[in-house]
């Protein structure tokens, strides 16, 4: 099972991530990550990967869309505790262009404060739908040439399968 928790504290927000971050799980974060994004009242969006087993391209391109959102407007995406795989995968997708990636598993310094003085709240995971999929490749695509050879055709397979140009 896949949770998405969320805390929140003044202007930061806290998701951890247990369990598997793919497509068949991550329809209500992409939603989240969407308001969050640009969301004028939050600073920093902290996610934590201590417990998430595993992500994909799919999730790692909502934070890349979440990423570019809130550089936009003057707030900063955080990635900490990532295993060593998960942090392999943020960098080769260049993520730590778009956000800062605390490497090695450090915590940022604010995490405790959230943790004990925020908010929480959590949701069952959800699937991902075609259109949530597409953009978050899309935005994949745009971060990278290296990128844009991986994702483009299975942007084109759905564009072509969805019926878009």
């Amino acid at each position: 099972m896949t949770e998405y928790l969320v805390t929140t504290f003044k202007n930061d927000v806290l998701v951890s991530i247990k369990g598997l971050a793919v497509y068949t799980t991550c329809n209500d974060f992409a939603k989240f990550l969407e308001v969050i994004g640009k969301d004028e009242n939050y600073k920093k969006l902290i996610v934590d990967f201590n417990e998430c087993t595993g992500v994909d391209s799919t999730l790692l391109g909502l934070l890349t869309q979440a990423a570019n959102d809130m550089r936009e407007r003057g707030a900063e995406l955080i990635l900490q505790r990532a295993n060593k795989r998960i942090e392999e995968v943020i960098i080769n997708l260049g993520l730590e262009i778009l956000a800062t990636v605390l490497k090695g598993g450090i915590t940022h310094a604010g995490t405790d404060e959230i943790l004990s003085s925020g908010t929480q709240s959590s949701r069952e995971a959800s699937p991902a739908d075609n259109a949530t999929i597409l953009a978050a490749h899309e935005s994949l695509i745009e971060t990278s040439n290296e990128n844009a050879q991986k994702f483009k055709q299975i942007v084109e397979f759905m564009r072509a399968d969805l019926g878009l140009k």
